[in-house]
């Protein structure tokens, strides 16, 4: 059995890293490691820590670490062969040293990191267009399709538009402030670790052909068999 590997997603707020994790996962053993869905998780569980992860999500700022590595620990405790794409961490230095010693305890090879880059200006529109249905789930931007801006209704059921509190613009500026400054420390540490395993990608595309883009990497890397972009 192989042993399990890791790929790293990294990117501002508004470039995509959900959305094409999300499509990565529907190939067969690719596995999500999504820190924003884990916390949520903990949130609607009624969890002791679910106020304090809660009030840092609203605000954009950075959950606390001992939070963050408890979710990330348990979702890493049956881990086994497979990729493992995590999509939001890490997103700090700290982060990222966390990061390798939980590798060593569960074994996880780093097999690439993707860097996704796009201009704030871009990333400020998608993020203050961004609306999700309460009923069920799907996110579209309302600065792209005016019709449901003017309806404030999803076209797939008719469900309420609603805004993250945390892409508010006094927020999104924030947001991608804290991105920048505490993201260089982060690209400087895998660049120095792996930098031919270290990849620069454009999120200014259709996700499908990020998709495809970033997908045609990770298999030259470990030679992911898939078809279907």
């Amino acid at each position: 059995m192989d042993d399990p590997k890791a790929v790293i997603l990294i990117g501002p707020p508004g470039s995509g890293k959900t959305s094409l994790a999300e499509r990565l996962s529907g190939f067969p053993g690719i596995n999500l490691i999504q820190t924003g869905s884990l916390l949520k998780k903990e949130v609607d569980s009624g969890s002791k820590e679910g106020p304090r992860i809660k009030e840092s999500i609203e605000t954009g700022k950075l959950v606390p670490a001992d939070i963050v590595r408890r979710v990330i620990s348990n979702a890493l405790e049956n881990t086994h062969s497979g990729i493992y794409v995590f999509d939001g961490f890490p997103r700090d230095i700290d982060q990222a040293n966390m990061f390798c010693d939980l590798s060593e305890k569960t074994g996880l090879s780093l097999a690439a990191v993707i860097e996704l880059r796009l201009d704030s200006e871009i990333a400020k529109q998608r993020l203050t267009g961004r609306r999700i249905c309460a009923e069920c789930g799907k996110v579209v931007n309302v600065n792209l399709q005016p019709a449901e801006e003017v309806r404030g209704l999803c076209q797939a059921c008719g469900g309420h538009l609603e805004q993250r509190n945390d892409d508010r613009p006094e927020i999104i500026d924030r947001r991608l402030d804290d991105y920048e400054k505490d993201s260089v420390p982060v690209r400087e540490f895998f660049r120095g670790r792996c930098p031919k395993r270290y990849y620069v990608e454009s999120a200014d595309m259709a996700p499908e052909l990020v998709a495809k883009s970033v997908l045609a990497v990770l298999n030259r890397e470990i030679h992911v068999l898939a078809r279907g972009f």
